[in-house]
């Protein structure tokens, strides 16, 4: 009023839930792989830095496991990308089925995975992990009329036996992957030099 007194109050509200649920969809889709919904390698990338710092820390052991399906690129050129595309996503589902839920797993292009295993106790914890997810992974799956028996080579290397950062754990399960695949009777291998 005249002297200056406030008689009344405007207020003017504005509902951002749809901005703040884009911007949460962003993020997501930003760290996401959207076929499987998993994790993809930039996400993996920050957790493998985060729980290697975690393992140093608490003077723990870790676990990565590389993961390649065998003989995905037969499956796709003899059934198609649509067939291909629904195995991807169920054996992602086999293998997040096989980790506790402190375990990571990724996504990281084409039919490769890789997982972070933490606070494993030895070796011995990380290839109980790969054996299960090997049984797993050769159910049967029926898709589109085809009944399909996939596979999986995975790659073992341990922090800190192996190496103590991210970028030489990832290669050398790699190289371990590699090998199993090589191997027809083991289907997963420890790196070793």
């Amino acid at each position: 009023d005249k002297n200056g007194d406030i008689k009344s109050y405007v207020s003017v509200f504005s509902d951002i839930t749809d901005r703040k649920n884009y911007e949460k969809n962003l993020s997501y889709l930003a760290s996401h792989d959207n076929l499987t919904s998993l994790p993809n390698r930039t996400y993996f990338n920050n957790a493998l830095e985060k729980s290697i710092h975690m393992a140093k820390r608490n003077n723990y052991k870790l676990a990565i496991l590389f993961l390649d399906l065998n003989s995905f690129k037969e499956v796709n050129d003899t059934f198609g990308h649509e067939v291909g595309d629904y195995l991807l996503k169920e054996v992602a589902k086999r293998f997040k089925s096989c980790l506790r839920e402190e375990d990571t797993i990724a996504r990281l292009g084409g039919d490769e995975f890789a997982i972070i295993l933490n606070e494993i106790q030895n070796e011995k914890d990380s290839v109980y992990i790969a054996k299960k997810i090997i049984n797993k992974v050769q159910e049967p799956l029926d898709i589109k009329n085809h009944r399909l028996v996939p596979s999986t080579s995975i790659g073992i290397s341990i922090y800190p036996d192996h190496a103590k950062d991210a970028e030489k754990l990832l290669k050398y399960a790699d190289e371990a992957m590699y090998k199993a695949k090589k191997k027809e009777s083991l289907k997963h291998e420890i790196y070793s030099e």
